[in-house]
């Protein structure tokens, strides 16, 4: 059946390199040994992925060693990786999706894999067309997940959990266990555990049916695609963008919510029916952002002629940072993600004609030893210059940051105190240095920071 699977829905070719990415799980360890199996008759060659979220401890650990000791058993080429999640509470299941699928696209290069292959089943299926169903989507989200979407395949995305423990133990293989998954603290687990198990004993095939609605959804898509492509609508993907050009027809919103839905799917997420609604207000009114997805990961936007929607991945907020200036070996260059700095100690003479440059820090540190930093915007940071007290906060909403750019913002901080904040650094507002370190002609011993890249943004 998973071979039938494979051929009819096209994921490998011969001589592919397969990644499977496996958690040691009953649906991973039935992946992984399928796979074994069909290799030989599929023509492809296999390696595994594992990634160690940590949040169990020594179970996390066994897992990984499980895992090594079947990859060497059988020589099967492995890429092993760690990320420590006991400290994300918050959206752990999204964080850790996220983290895991940019892992399996660096593992995938390291080993020269074509596809990398996961173990969804029809029962993640049935809870994932489920679970949008119930926080709201539109059609193009009760497709659910696709047997291939990119380089990622899902070869036994037609088999339910049940065929799935039947197969196992009728072949007597190992699995491992994660007592998480039955923690229905997480929206998954708690559709899998609460709310299917009642659905399946009151109406038979219950989970099967609610997976099926994928297929039937992915078949209304294709019509519609080919019914606007006969009117000359046509969505076209490039790079990480998708683009429709604008015609009469997105006055109507049944057309209008299909076409942003789609581009939006396009490049990796959906929308629900509230926010169609909110993009189509936006739509008919001066806005130029339409529609923001999953806080912001993905925007649909459009042109200023007004021809064209372009939905694309808005970079993410970069990570909080930090650096310790050792002063007895300045000069010294820094790289933060796109801010990169040079801080030295120098004197009035030499700094006079700078005072003035958005893209340089001086300030004075006479009379002191403390400890230097320089680091990003914490909350609750604040800054005394001209004689008035400002948050930062209110400072980049007054510079108008964007995410990015708040973040790129380098926030010195001398002795415990904020000493300035670089905001010239990365817009055309003026930078804030602290009235207690401001350099006046006496000074003697100076700080400078000059940013030695161009502006972001």
């Amino acid at each position: 059946r998973t071979a039938e699977f494979i051929r009819k829905s096209g994921l490998v070719s011969r001589g592919d390199t397969v990644l499977l990415s496996l958690s040691a799980g009953k649906d991973s360890m039935a992946l992984y040994h399928i796979m074994r199996v069909l290799a030989p008759q599929l023509g492809v060659t296999l390696a595994v992925f594992h990634l160690n979220h940590g949040v169990r401890g020594a179970e996390s650990d066994a897992d990984e060693a499980f895992l090594k000791e079947l990859c060497a058993r059988d020589n099967i080429p492995a890429v092993f990786r760690r990320h420590d999640f006991s400290q994300q509470s918050a959206a752990f299941e999204e964080r850790a999706r996220d983290v895991r699928y940019g892992l399996i696209e660096k593992a995938m290069k390291e080993l020269g894999c074509t596809f990398a292959a996961t173990a969804h089943t029809a029962s993640d299926q049935a809870e994932t067309v489920l679970m949008r169903a119930c926080t709201g989507t539109h059609i193009r989200g009760l497709e659910g997940i696709s047997p291939k979407r990119g380089n990622i395949i899902r070869p036994l995305l037609f088999a339910s959990s049940e065929d799935i423990y039947a197969y196992l133990n009728a072949e007597k293989i190992a699995w491992r266990e994660d007592e998480s998954n039955a923690d229905t603290g997480y929206a998954r687990n708690f559709i899998r555990h609460e709310i299917l198990p009642k659905l399946n004993e009151r109406f038979e095939n219950a989970s099967r049916n609610i997976a099926a609605i994928s297929d039937a959804a992915a078949e209304s898509r294709r019509m519609t695609l080919f019914l606007l492509s006969e009117l000359g609508m046509k969505i076209e993907h490039k790079n990480k963008e998708s683009s429709l050009q604008i015609t009469a027809q997105l006055d109507s919103r049944e057309v209008f919510g299909f076409c942003i839905a789609e581009l939006v799917a396009a490049v990796g997420g959906y929308l629900s029916r509230e926010r169609i609604d909110e993009a189509f207000r936006r739509f008919h009114s001066e806005k130029a952002e339409l529609a923001v997805y999953d806080g912001g990961d993905i925007i649909v936007e459009r042109t200023s002629d007004r021809k064209k929607l372009i939905a694309k991945c808005r970079e993410k907020k970069p990570e909080a940072w930090s650096v310790d200036i050792d002063t007895s070996r300045l000069p010294q260059s820094y790289n933060i993600g796109e801010l990169s700095f040079t801080v030295e100690i120098t004197d009035f003479d030499s700094c006079a004609s700078g005072l003035k440059r958005r893209d340089a820090l001086f300030l004075s540190l006479d009379g002191t030893e403390s400890q230097i930093i320089v680091r990003s915007k914490c909350g609750g940071d604040s800054v005394r210059s001209d004689g008035m007290t400002r948050k930062l906060k209110d400072l980049f909403i007054g510079a108008k940051l964007s995410a990015r750019q708040k973040t790129s913002v380098p926030v010195v901080v001398i002795g415990g105190s904020i000493a300035a904040a670089g905001i010239g650094f990365v817009s055309e507002y003026a930078n804030r240095i602290s009235d207690d370190r401001t350099v006046h002609v006496g000074s003697k011993k100076i700080l400078a920071i000059y940013r030695t890249r161009p502006n972001i943004e």
